[in-house]
This record gives structure tokens, C-alpha cells and sequence, in this order.
């Protein structure tokens, strides 16, 4: 391109790389503004400068650096309105939290280095709040068709914990902690072990401990995707030096990244007042209600879909949330309905939505989820049908209604969005 240069070049490809980052703002002094954007951007996020007064329907994370010794008196008056928001902004704290923040309700960050795993925290983060919106969507859907509530009472096993991995010198202090606050905690010394605990369903959480070696490959290898996600809560305990390796399981599979150099009643509060939650009703109910469960599949009704689908197209345009629709169907006699349906149910993530749309057809509504996004989703479940599938991918534009996203060859979002495959 005349009039750019080699260096100009390096800025661009720079700028390509990180578009698709997400964006987070950044409240600190100027004099420590600079250094923590560098390190935002080393971990792959896009960060800008906050303006006061703070938006607090604005979409991106905010960042308060305690640092920079912010105000007393703005903090005490923005906590407030923080909380008192109907959907708050995520909040991360970077250095010591202020008075009147409870420890779950924001990410807390003791140092600077403590950045690089940012992206991960804010992932799952982002994911639990959208699991409770979506509860509480499903529960005002099924209210308004008449059908029972979809509420699920508390875990009968809120203070009891599962420990995975080696013990280290942090297991004795932090056990003894979390008894001290009334938790229980259960080690599994081997892969042997971790297997018989989990099978027994009596744990809230799994601490994924961190012993800087693969030890923890022999502990999650044998265990099946189904049995880890029988614990409401996997918790990872990262030791400082791992921030930048690989996290022993997907940022997605986790519910909270805990660092271990923190002080055994520290980390213990942490973990205490992260439980005990009530897992979100994101499943259909297991009685046959015909308005909101479909018996053929065990998955969503298509009338209740239909009325959720309604509901979240009204919170796209409000929001600008991207909003995506994925349809199914069996390409061999070899899988039919009911098996698609089973694999669907088993692997979907937790607050998408399937149905089926006709005998042949099943549906999967997916919030707050791009284009590419969906494509994952989509070549996830066809690899798990052994290709077997032809599917349609659509993420909606603004003038697409209910009944436009659900007929599948209504006009494709992206070229290719369909596919068949053998």
C-alpha cells in the first residue's frame, strides 16, 4: 500500500491480530496508565482509558487500579450505584479490594502480573453471569406459558469440597482454614480415587490444585467431561509462577481462577464466599410438562422455544448482543433423532437452548454468541456425530424476527453458513 512503511506494516498486523480481543476500560492515574495497557495488550485484551463519570450499562469490563490511589469518596458513592444496577458492569479490582465490595462480586487481582490471566477470569466470569440471566429469562418464558417455575432449590452440599492434584505444602493450611469456615474438604491422592468421588455427587466444587508439574494430566485425563460438570464448581488454585501456562482445563470448562500465594484464611473466604450458589435452571424439567419439554428428545419444546427466541431477539436489539441460530439434521440413517438429540443434550453449553423444529430437525438458539462462535459450536457436534450431519448457521440481523431464524434456508447470515458433509 503506497505511503506506508515497514513500520507502518508492524502497527497494522498488530492492530489485525488483537481485533476480535475483548475490550475492557481502564481507570488509573496517568502515570501508570501506559504500563498497564502493555500488559492488557500482552494478554490479548483491548484496553482504553475510563471517562468519569462511569457508564454503568456500558458492555466492556472496567478496571479500577487501586493503585493509583483513587478518590475514597468516588469509590464510596459508585459501589453503591454499582450494585443497584440491573446488570452491572464486571468489575476487576487490581491491587487492595475497597471497603463495601463483597469478594465474589468483582475479580480481584493482588498484582500487576497477575494481568496475563485476566482474559481466562473474565471468560468465566462473563459465563456465570449469562447462565443467571438465562435462568431467569427461562423462568419468566415458562411463567408466561403458564407452566410451573423453573427454580431449583439449594445444593444439599454447599460447604463440601473435592481436592484434585498432589498435596503441597498450601493443602494442610488451606484445609484447616476452610474448616475453620466451615467447609469440608475431601482429597483425591490419585486418578483412582478422583473418579470414585466424583461418581458419588456429593461435592459443590472441585479445587483443581496447581503442583507446577503435569501431575494434574493423570487427574482429569480418565475423568469423562459428564463427571466434571456433575460439580457445580471447578476452581482452579494457580500457583504465580503457571500465570502464563496453559490452564489445566479450557477457560470455559472453569467457574474461578484462584491464585495459591495468597494466605491460606485468605484464599479460604475466597473460595467460602464464592459457595454456596444454587446452580442456574438452564435444563428442561424432568416431568413430561408438554409446554415446555419435548418427550420424544428431552429437550426444550419448540412452543417454548419459539417464546424464548421472541424474548431474546427483543434483548439483541436492546443490547447489540449478537444472537445465533444453529438448525440440525442427520445426514445417515445410522443417527436418528433421538441420538442427535442425546448428543446434543451432553455437550451444548449450558445456556444455549435446543428444540426440536420438525421429526427430522432439531434447533439450538445460542445468546450473546457471534458468527464464530456458532461456527465452533457447530464443527463440536459434528465431530461428535462423526460428520454425519448437514447443518445451517445464522446469526441474526436486526430486521430477522422469530420466524425468520427459524426456517433454516431463510436467507443466510454468511456465505457458507451452510454445510453438508458425508
Amino acid at each position: 500500500m503506497k505511503g506506508f512503511t515497514k513500520g507502518h506494516w508492524g502497527v497494522f498486523s498488530v492492530m489485525k491480530r488483537h481485533f476480535d480481543d475483548p475490550p475492557i476500560e481502564v481507570l488509573s492515574c496517568a502515570a501508570r496508565l501506559p504500563a498497564l495497557h502493555t500488559r492488557l495488550g500482552r494478554a490479548r485484551m483491548r484496553p482504553s482509558r475510563a471517562m468519569v463519570p462511569l457508564r454503568l450499562d456500558y458492555a466492556a469490563p472496567l478496571l479500577i487500579d487501586m493503585g493509583s490511589d483513587p478518590d475514597p469518596s468516588w469509590l464510596k458513592d459508585f459501589l453503591p450505584s454499582w450494585y443497584d444496577a440491573n446488570q452491572p458492569r464486571l468489575l476487576v479490582i487490581l491491587g487492595h479490594p475497597p471497603e463495601g465490595l463483597h469478594p465474589r462480586d468483582a475479580i480481584h487481582l493482588p498484582e500487576t502480573d497477575d494481568l496475563l490471566t485476566l482474559r481466562d477470569r473474565l471468560a468465566i466470569r462473563q459465563r456465570e453471569v449469562l447462565r443467571e440471566l438465562e435462568s431467569k429469562r427461562r423462568s419468566e418464558t415458562a411463567e408466561r406459558l403458564g407452566a410451573p417455575s423453573l427454580s431449583v432449590p439449594h445444593a444439599r452440599y454447599a460447604h463440601r469440597l473435592l481436592y484434585l492434584g498432589n498435596s503441597g505444602p498450601h493443602f494442610g493450611p488451606l484445609k484447616a482454614a476452610l474448616a475453620g469456615l466451615g467447609g469440608e474438604m475431601a482429597a483425591a491422592l490419585s486418578p483412582t480415587m478422583a473418579l470414585d468421588y466424583l461418581a458419588q455427587h456429593r461435592f459443590s466444587a472441585v479445587l483443581l490444585g496447581d503442583t507446577g508439574t503435569s501431575g494434574l494430566d493423570g487427574f482429569l485425563s480418565p475423568v469423562a467431561p459428564d463427571q466434571t460438570r456433575s460439580a457445580p464448581a471447578l476452581i482452579h488454585l494457580q500457583a504465580a509462577r503457571s500465570a502464563a501456562q496453559p490452564l489445566p482445563l479450557p477457560a470455559d470448562k472453569l467457574d474461578l481462577i484462584l491464585p495459591l500465594d495468597m494466605p491460606s484464611d485468605t484464599l479460604a473466604r475466597r473460595i467460602m464466599a464464592f459457595l454456596p450458589r444454587p446452580a442456574p435452571h438452564l435444563s428442561p424439567p424432568a416431568h413430561d410438562d408438554a409446554q415446555i419439554t419435548d418427550g420424544s428428545t428431552g429437550l426444550f419444546s419448540l412452543a417454548f422455544l419459539r417464546a424464548h427466541l421472541t424474548s431474546l431477539i427483543a434483548v439483541s436489539s436492546r443490547t447489540g448482543q449478537p444472537l445465533s441460530v444453529l438448525h440440525l439434521r442427520a445426514s445417515t440413517e445410522t443417527l436418528d433423532l433421538t441420538r442427535l438429540a442425546r448428543t446434543v443434550r451432553l455437550s451444548l453449553r449450558e445456556y444455549d437452548l435446543a428444540a426440536p423444529l420438525d421429526p427430522s430437525t432439531l434447533c439450538i438458539v445460542m445468546p450473546d454468541t457471534p458468527y464464530r462462535s456458532g461456527l465452533s459450536v457447530a464443527r463440536r457436534l459434528e465431530s461428535l456425530c462423526d460428520g454425519a450431519l448437514v447443518w445451517h448457521l445464522m446469526e441474526r440481523r436486526r430486521s430477522q424476527d422469530a420466524d425468520a431464524l427459524l426456517d433454516p434456508w431463510s436467507g443466510r447470515s454468511r456465505t457458507g453458513s451452510a454445510r453438508q458433509t458425508a
